[in-house]
């Protein structure tokens, strides 16, 4: 792709995402999505918990998930690992939160496909009922899958920091050069389950090179605007501006950012599919 079709293209994403009103869509999948994050911290938690009986991989995923929430929510992170390290037996701590994850992650998956049915002016259609509850079942195991994934990706990225200093110690490789392989690392994960999640919930036939671009792209902007809040967060006092709801407000930005770079990586994908078709038409004619 030339470079002029790529500032083309990216001039054309940006005037659909204003004509769609993709930030008000960002919104209400940042409600769904400010209810499904905090439940689906704990439960992760509690999984490697579980898993490792309180062994020292499972200290160091705590320590490493303190770190990550941290940077969103610097002052609640504490209270909210605490919880659930020290509640992982409980069943109804357990329940609640699975109970809140489902709430969030179905509002956020039935938001998510109306959003691209906006963006894709994609119509209702009208398919049979066991069409449409297999349907939507196959798209919510997806949501609930990527957003894991996610999660687990950060915490992991978090972990190799302190494990990168100790290469760094016994080999003969930069802490730089460690620090950018896992950043492409990250950032090519994160694109493919971008790209599973366009190609999955968008209702149109999309080939795996329509989406790959745009679900890069939209890695790559998730991960700056991560690097960005870790940064502000690291040399501002969130809490002298706003109070005891400075966390919040950060984590609110955090989570709205999130959406808004997810609908914009499908508006670009929307803009190339048309392009190319404009193309394939004008060869024809």
């Amino acid at each position: 792709m030339r470079l002029f079709d790529a500032y083309r293209i990216l001039k054309d994403a940006i005037q659909e995402w204003l004509k769609d009103d993709a930030s008000l869509l960002a919104a209400a999948l940042a409600y769904y999505g400010l209810f499904s994050f905090v439940p689906l911290v704990i439960l992760t938690l509690m999984l490697f918990n579980l898993l490792f009986q309180h062994g020292p991989l499972a200290s160091q995923v705590v320590a490493a998930s303190q770190d990550l929430v941290g940077q969103q929510m610097p002052n609640a992170a504490d209270d909210l690992i605490d919880q659930a390290t020290d509640q992982a037996s409980s069943f109804s701590f357990t329940l609640i939160n699975i109970g809140l994850l489902i709430f969030g992650a179905a509002g956020l998956f039935v938001h998510t496909r109306r959003a691209f049915r906006i963006i894709w002016r994609v119509p209702e259609m009208d398919v049979p009922l066991m069409n449409t509850i297999i349907n939507y079942l196959h798209s919510y195991l997806l949501i609930a899958l990527v957003a894991f994934l996610l999660l687990v990706t950060s915490i992991f990225t978090t972990l190799l920091l302190p494990v990168g200093k100790q290469i760094e110690e016994s080999l003969p490789i930069h802490m730089g050069l460690l620090r950018i392989i896992t950043f492409l690392v990250s950032i090519s994960f994160v694109s493919m389950l971008f790209a599973a999640s366009y190609k999955t919930l968008i209702e149109v036939n999309l080939q795996w090179r329509e989406v790959l671009p745009g679900s890069a792209l939209a890695a790559l902007l998730f991960a700056t605007g991560n690097f960005c809040i870790e940064t502000y967060v690291s040399i501002v006092n969130v809490g002298s501006a706003y109070g005891a709801a400075g966390s919040l407000v950060i984590f609110l930005f955090w989570i709205y950012y999130s959406a808004q770079i997810f609908l914009f990586g499908a508006e670009v994908i929307k803009v190339q599919k048309m392009k190319r078709e404009m193309e394939r038409n004008a060869k024809v004619q």
